[in-house]
């Protein structure tokens, strides 16, 4: 009996006998195969509008607020009631474009909000009420960020080739020139379309990469280094900073910088997929986070064939990066973001506590503090990734069961600790011929899903039900007859 192990999704190259996955969806990547996804589980009632950016924020007695955006309002999430204070600045206006999204980040006990159509905005994390623009007329931008000491700002709306950032220690003083300010433009690269910051910055350009570099005691302020030509991040919201490392979505598919060149982490794996599947009209709102709950980076996208609804991002491409492998969920959002859990009283429940519609009572969600994803989907309610299993699906590459000969196909076993898996084995005489599936079935007593496929090429597709409880799948064996020619 041959065992097939399942190994990393890389649909570009699964060619015959080929040790990755032709399909890995609504997994997660492990040492030995899959893992199980949880799909969304609703915290609050609706935004009044489409949702537009979202973000999670610690108060210092170590409890978490969330904020999150329209294209009109900002809002804050009312965790007594499950719904949402309108925290916007009355004196100004928001308008953010379709394709578009807020920028939320933090420096010290300040949230800041941006846009390109609205001055920045900031609020107090602990006493805060209302958002207020911050002093000292800071240029409109898409894009910000916290570096050393500075607040920086890219995608200015009156500058796109430039960054801006504030005097050292004051983000209420953005004069040029004044107390170590300045603005800094680049002539070659293209406009910038992304930033990440930290200890250092990172600015993405169109066709470049820079590093940005504070040097105390410099006439430049920041010392910056063109890393990178002909590569950039298509982008505001398509970087993400983990420690030292940056991963970022290219035109020609997604990337990691350290400091250096950058790495391809998709080539003859997932680029192809991305190149060919992914709606090129909609880029500018590919959306890259951090899972903190484990060594791994989502991407959003959306995909031509994604659906009526324009404003969703169906698909998640998933990158682990300790592992080095890829899988990818089918899942509509509207904004991703990662975050740590509210906690949930029991009191708050207003149904039964047998109503199966709620988590588990030894859910993290009742817990609170621990890491989670957060996301908008398209009912626009704040919702995290702990709600029911998802529905999980397997296709290995065609395989010759007995090669070089035809072979008859008699049953698939699962390895698995999932209480119900479907299985369906797909055949062909030759390569250039369409494959055929024949039946899905479930598994009997003998814990084989029977199979009747003749064929010289093979395929297995396991699919295990939503909802359905497992922990792994890491392989499955399938129980040939060798056939004449």
């Amino acid at each position: 009996m041959a065992r097939i192990a399942v190994g990393q999704w890389a649909p570009d190259s699964a060619g015959v006998d080929a040790t990755v996955l032709f399909g890995a969806t609504n997994v997660f990547p492990t040492a030995t195969g899959y893992g199980p996804v949880r799909g969304l589980n609703a915290a609050s009632t609706a935004l009044p509008a489409e949702a537009k950016g979202g973000f999670g924020v610690q108060r210092s007695d170590l409890t978490w607020d969330f904020y999150a955006g329209t294209a009109t309002k900002l809002y804050k999430f009312n965790a007594s009631t499950g719904g949402w204070t309108d925290v916007s600045n009355p004196s100004a206006t928001y308008a953010v474009a379709p394709n578009a999204f807020w920028c939320f980040f933090t420096d010290g006990a300040k949230l800041y909000a941006t846009h390109a159509a609205a001055p920045l905005q900031y609020i107090d994390i602990d006493t805060g009420t209302q958002f207020a623009n911050v002093g000292g007329s800071p240029p409109f931008a898409s894009i910000g960020a916290a570096v050393s000491e500075f607040i920086v700002l890219a995608g200015l709306t009156d500058d796109p080739f430039a960054v801006q950032w504030s005097s050292i220690g004051n983000p209420n003083e953005w004069i040029p020139g004044l107390n170590l300010g300045d603005i800094q433009r680049f002539p070659v690269g293209g406009p910038v379309t992304a930033f990440s910051g930290g200890e250092f910055g990172v600015v993405f350009q169109e066709q470049a990469i820079r590093s940005m570099v504070f040097a105390p005691g410099s006439p430049e302020v920041f010392q910056f280094s063109k890393a990178e030509e002909g590569r950039g991040a298509v982008a505001a919201w398509s970087t993400v900073q983990i420690g030292a490392r940056v991963f970022f979505v290219d035109r020609t598919g997604l990337f990691q910088f350290t400091g250096g060149v950058s790495e391809p982490i998709g080539t003859q794996r997932v680029n192809k997929w991305f190149n060919d599947n992914v709606n090129t009209s909609t880029m500018k709102k590919i959306q890259t986070i951090a899972d903190t709950r484990g060594h791994r980076v989502l991407f959003g996208v959306q995909t031509a064939t994604g659906g009526t609804d324009a404003t969703l991002l169906d698909k998640i491409l998933v990158y682990d990066y300790t592992l080095d492998k890829w899988s990818l969920l089918d899942i509509d959002v509207r904004v991703l973001f990662a975050t740590s859990l509210p906690a949930t009283s029991l009191d708050s429940i207003t149904t039964s506590l047998d109503d199966p519609s709620l988590p588990s009572l030894d859910s993290a969600l009742f817990a609170g503090g621990e890491a989670a994803l957060a996301a908008f989907g398209p009912d626009n309610k704040l919702a995290f990734f702990e709600g029911d299993v998802l529905e999980a699906t397997i296709e290995t590459a065609d395989f010759l069961a007995s090669r070089p000969n035809q072979s008859f196909v008699k049953g698939i076993r699962v390895d698995t600790d999932a209480s119900d898996v479907r299985a369906a084995i797909a055949v062909r005489q030759a390569l250039s011929e369409p494959i055929v599936w024949r039946d899905e079935t479930q598994r009997n007593r003998r814990q084989f899903n029977p199979a009747r496929a003749r064929g010289r090429y093979h395929r297995a597709k396991v699919r295990i039900p939503e909802a359905i409880d497992w922990t792994y799948l890491s392989g499955l064996e399938v129980n040939p007859k060798v056939m004449g020619e």
